[in-house]
């Protein structure tokens, strides 16, 4: 632990920082890892946001097209086979490019909301502690140059190895009702 900022009873916001901790090389991968991952949920976020402006300007060339071929077949003299033929595609081409457009509102949700959990999980793996919400702070166990680690032990049936976090203090709304506990 390099700083703290805050004692037990204060008040926190959303975000502010409570301390701030060195991490080491394990620790340094992980977050440049998660920092990866963000950036490229961030990069995919944007390229939903011009895939839904491209799927706007299909679906609008693709009505064009059925506009197009329907004024074909309105002016045809004969029982044409091509032309119905192209009216019927241009009608399942609108279909498609009309069913992307109105699709690509959800890609644009999940591509927000991935980018949201890595950013997240970048948090959950940088040197600031940050409060998870709202409250008082309690049973803070946190002083400069504490060293904080994980306890780990092994499954005698699966022999797995079982990670357990440090808790390092709660976070409680203004009434005492435990609101978050914070680990690391």
């Amino acid at each position: 632990v390099e700083k703290v900022y805050v004692t037990n009873g204060d008040a926190v916001t959303k975000g502010q920082k409570i301390a701030d901790i060195t991490l080491d090389d394990y620790a340094k991968e992980r977050q440049t890892a998660a920092w990866v991952t963000y950036l490229e949920a961030t990069e995919n976020a944007k390229e939903a946001i011009n895939a839904k402006a491209r799927a706007d300007i299909s679906m609008w060339e693709a009505r064009q097209d059925v506009l197009d071929a329907q004024e074909a077949y309105d002016d045809m003299k004969e029982n044409d086979t091509i032309i119905i033929k192209q009216l019927d595609q241009s009608k399942k081409a609108f279909s498609v490019s009309e069913s992307k457009y109105l699709n690509s509102g959800a890609d644009i949700s999940n591509a927000s909301a991935k980018v949201a959990a890595a950013l997240r999980n970048y948090q959950e793996n940088s040197g600031p502690i940050v409060a998870p919400v709202a409250g008082v702070i309690s049973d803070l166990a946190l002083a400069p140059g504490l060293v904080i680690s994980a306890s780990s032990t092994t499954s005698n049936t699966s022999g797995a190895t079982i990670v357990s976090p440090q808790t390092i203090g709660k976070i409680s709304s203004s009434n005492g009702q435990l609101i978050a506990s914070v680990n690391l």
